[in-house]
């Protein structure tokens, strides 16, 4: 299993979230996301067949992509990610026995935070990047609110948001995004439509690389 390339990511700070989508269906989405630039592709576990799709997802695409993990909410949710392969976490809480133990393994952790403390002890913790969730109900007041103070802190702004919104979240102090739904419509996965589908997802990404070109940051991920 490959490691996770901070560099890399930090080239294009996005992480496709896929949930709640059939084995055949992410094997068709898997080469859009590379063809598109996206490094990083997570499965969240509380998909049907996670492990198994992790897996395969890792001996096709391995090469090109980085396959991680996400919805680890505990110790044994973590075994069952690093035994199917995954190369990086994802948690929808600030779980402090998962993100020690992603440390001590030397494995990419973006365990999710709501309030300024708990943003705060994920990153002492040793957080990749703190997950920010429910960003898009949070708004992006309140990433601002947020960076203010704690500007050397890399937030990854995810859940509810759209494109159309990232430069508001990138200059509020957002440094990466999640993407789930917003960047994988489920109306063009149900009726195949794959070309629209790398369409929609190289509209993101340029959307992105746009608003990172005219903008500087303050922290990156360290």
């Amino acid at each position: 299993m490959k490691g996770f390339d901070v560099t890399r990511f930090r080239e294009l700070p996005i992480i496709g979230i896929l949930r709640n989508i059939s084995f055949a269906e992410v094997m068709e989405l898997l080469p859009l996301c590379a063809e598109a630039g996206l490094y990083a592709v997570e499965i969240t576990l509380n998909s049907a067949d996670a492990p198994r799709i992790i897996e395969e997802a890792q001996r096709r695409y391995g090469s090109i992509l980085c396959i991680g993990a996400g919805t680890v909410c505990n110790l044994p949710d973590l075994h069952v990610a690093k035994e199917a392969g995954a190369c990086f976490i994802v948690t929808p809480i600030m779980e402090p026995d998962v993100i020690t133990a992603c440390v001590s393994e030397n494995l990419a952790v973006f365990p999710g935070a709501m309030t300024p403390t708990e943003v705060a002890i994920a990153w002492k913790l040793g957080a990749t990047q703190v997950k920010l969730f429910p960003a898009g109900r949070l708004g992006s007041d309140y990433v601002r609110d947020i960076s203010a103070p704690l500007a050397h802190i890399p937030l990854l702004a995810t859940g509810g948001i759209h494109r159309g919104q990232m430069e508001d979240y990138w200059s509020a102090g957002a440094n990466g995004f999640g993407f789930g739904s917003p960047l994988f419509p489920p109306s063009l996965i149900v009726n195949k439509e794959w070309g629209l589908t790398a369409v929609h997802i190289h509209e993101y990404v340029t959307t992105l690389q746009h608003v990172m070109s005219g903008s500087k940051k303050k922290g990156e991920i360290g």
